[in-house]
């Protein structure tokens, strides 16, 4: 069974049950497009149903380029625009066969190994977007380079990985010839950053389109669009009793109806394919890469073990890392075919608006000549207080004198003249006092 894929793909939501029979791997073989031979035994999913292809925005087809032709061999998964991640298995094939002790005889013993060769990166070809096998060339990207783990040992023989330690370091970066065209709408990778999922029976979720098997468990078809299925994690002691013995650095699984006979394996042409995990704080988490399989079992190469290494690939082997890609659903369209290499439209550069002529700065108004400032009015010193004017002493009132006797003699003369003198005197005393 798998998981992984993109984008919606319109009228196609029904899902079909494929059951399926125990499958030991078989080689993959190619007629044209990689130097004449065998390339390498995949890992195949059988048992699986159409995915929702809403849920798996970030995976990947690896296509070989034959002429105006090319087949899908093996699956990745977007680290970023420029960068896709997938096994290292799937980079290399066989270009002579091994020789055994008794020709044709595979358990006589292996006289001479095979030899494996990487595979040409300009055959190589990347498809995001597309979950089906309806493609054309123009969808196709090119391959600038990839680099493989550089302990990872390839010495299997015809029927998958022979040796133990065969089994792991299998992971590979693919860097893209140009960026993935936003237009695509896809997604990159969530790589682990806990063992929440290292717990046996936890369900995990695969994609691929490898090899699958119609309802009779007899007739092996190649499916047309993404299938996915769900596989459960086993513990270390139960999948070396299961006779499946667990590696370090690897993951293994079995399918969950097994017992029933309906097998959800990893099957031919899923290699290097996610698997993914769905983490409690809601985020879709890819914590394998599809590796192998044998009827019941599949193992897939850990990442939590590999994010130094894919960091030091990113920083110290001069690739471009990219950027990464976020999947917006309000842009999701019916349409399931890539862009390819095609450049992005330009974003048009609008016409800069017309610069308004200035506006003139008026002149500034002439300042006027400040106002003098008037002199303060001197505070007048106090007003001497005038001295009271003198009161005239009264005048002395004069005692009445007796009135003289009447004389009738010429003495009466002298009597108006002292009262003149006292008139004059009382006149003189009444002026002074104005």
């Amino acid at each position: 069974m798998l998981t992984s894929s993109f984008i919606k793909l319109s009228g196609r939501g029904h899902m079909k049950k494929i059951n399926t029979i125990p499958m030991l791997l078989t080689t993959m073989c190619f007629s044209a497009g990689i130097a004449a031979g065998q390339a390498i035994p995949e890992a195949y999913v059988i048992g699986g149903d159409d995915a929702d292809v809403s849920k798996f925005k970030s995976y990947a087809q690896l296509r070989l380029e034959q002429g105006q032709a090319s087949s899908q061999f093996c699956g990745g998964s977007i680290l970023s625009d420029t960068l896709i991640l997938t096994a290292a298995h799937c980079l290399y094939y066989q270009t002579s066969a091994p020789v055994y002790n008794v020709p044709g005889n595979t358990s006589s013993g292996i006289q001479k190994a095979a030899v494996y060769s990487p595979i040409d990166k300009h055959s190589l070809k990347i498809l995001v977007k597309n979950p089906t096998r309806d493609v054309t060339q123009s969808e196709l990207k090119a391959v600038k380079n990839f680099y493989a783990h550089p302990s990872f040992k390839f010495k299997h023989q015809a029927l998958g990985f022979t040796l133990a330690d065969e089994r792991i370091y299998d992971i590979a970066i693919i860097e893209l010839q140009t960026p993935i065209n936003p237009i695509d709408n896809v997604e990159s990778i969530t790589l682990p950053f806990d063992k929440e999922y290292d717990v046996p029976d936890t369900m995990l979720d695969m994609v691929g389109l490898g090899y699958a098997r119609e309802d009779n468990g007899f007739v092996t078809y190649i499916p047309g669009v993404l299938q996915y299925g769900q596989t459960k994690l086993l513990g270390d002691d139960t999948c070396y009793v299961s006779g499946y013995a667990h590696i370090d650095k690897l993951i293994c699984t079995i399918h969950p109806d097994y017992n029933r006979g309906d097998y959800g394996v990893t099957g031919q042409g899923d290699s290097g394919g996610p698997l993914y995990y769905n983490h409690s704080n809601g985020q879709q988490v890819q914590v394998g890469i599809v590796n192998s399989g044998s009827s019941v079992h599949s193992n897939f190469t850990e990442l939590i073990h590999y994010q130094d290494w894919i960091n030091d690939v990113i920083n110290n082997e001069g690739y471009n890392p990219g950027s990464p890609l976020v999947y917006d659903q309000s842009l999701d369209t019916s349409n399931y075919h890539s862009v390819g290499d095609q450049a992005p439209d330009p974003v048009p550069t609008p016409e800069p608006e017309p610069t308004p002529d200035p506006v003139p700065t008026p002149e500034p108004e002439p300042t006027p000549d400040p106002v003098p400032t008037p002199e303060p009015v001197p505070t007048p010193g106090p007003v001497p207080t005038p001295e009271p004017e003198q009161t005239p002493d009264p005048a002395p009132t004069l005692e009445p004198q007796p009135a003289p006797a009447l004389n009738s003699g010429g003495s009466s003369g002298g009597s108006i003249g002292f009262l003149f003198v006292l008139g004059l005197f009382g006149l003189g005393l009444y002026r002074k006092r104005k």
